[in-house]
């Protein structure tokens, strides 16, 4: 009787457990699907404006871009003209903005992918990150360089460590990500997000 006893007890034990954690799963599940259904307005303080730009300078964050194709991309840039130089992407997708604007989409090439964010019906380049080795960057770096090849053609780095090598510009993020040595992947990142 004592060995019965004991064992309910444990059963009752993790069935409590069980549904503790269970419980507390779809809390969690609810809160970050609260969250990305979230709209901002001007009173929330979490709206974000649309670069503008004047006939003398650029209408992006400034900083390092990525050529392909004819193409600039410039982060926080308007997308759609460097989108139609480099043609028909591999794969696309779109989904609504969990963190600001209307529409996050994505835009998968050969050797790249382009991440933009929405506001007024405007798509905007978020990130630029290079995926292989047959593609680089305007300063001749690729993935499978060295960290030397990095700092020949960057110089010192804004922040480092083993893992990456950072270069901030203007609102922008150029970022070098290794395995030793070696680029594994190349980012150019908007601070929007930061």
């Amino acid at each position: 009787m004592i060995k019965i006893s004991f064992m309910s007890r444990n059963i009752t034990k993790k069935t409590t457990s069980y549904a503790f954690t269970s419980i507390v799963i779809t809390i969690l599940t609810l809160c970050l699907f609260t969250a990305c259904g979230s709209t901002s307005s001007p009173d929330d303080g979490a709206v974000i404006e649309p670069p503008t730009a004047t006939a003398t300078e650029s209408n992006g964050a400034g900083g390092f871009v990525y050529l392909n194709s004819g193409a600039t991309f410039e982060i926080d840039a308007p997308a759609a003209d460097a989108l139609a130089k480099v043609g028909e992407p591999l794969s696309y997708f779109e989904a609504s903005s969990c963190a600001f604007g209307e529409q996050d989409k994505v835009w998968t090439y050969q050797g790249f992918r382009v991440d933009t964010y929405q506001l007024d019906g405007i798509d905007y380049i978020l990130d630029v990150i290079l995926t292989d080795d047959t593609v680089m960057t305007s300063e001749g770096v690729r993935i499978g360089d060295s960290t030397d090849d990095i700092l020949a053609a960057y110089g010192t780095p804004t922040l480092t460590d083993t893992n990456y090598m950072i270069y901030e510009s203007g609102d922008m993020r150029l970022a070098f990500l290794l395995n030793g040595d070696t680029i594994t992947t190349i980012e150019y990142l908007s601070k929007k997000l930061d």
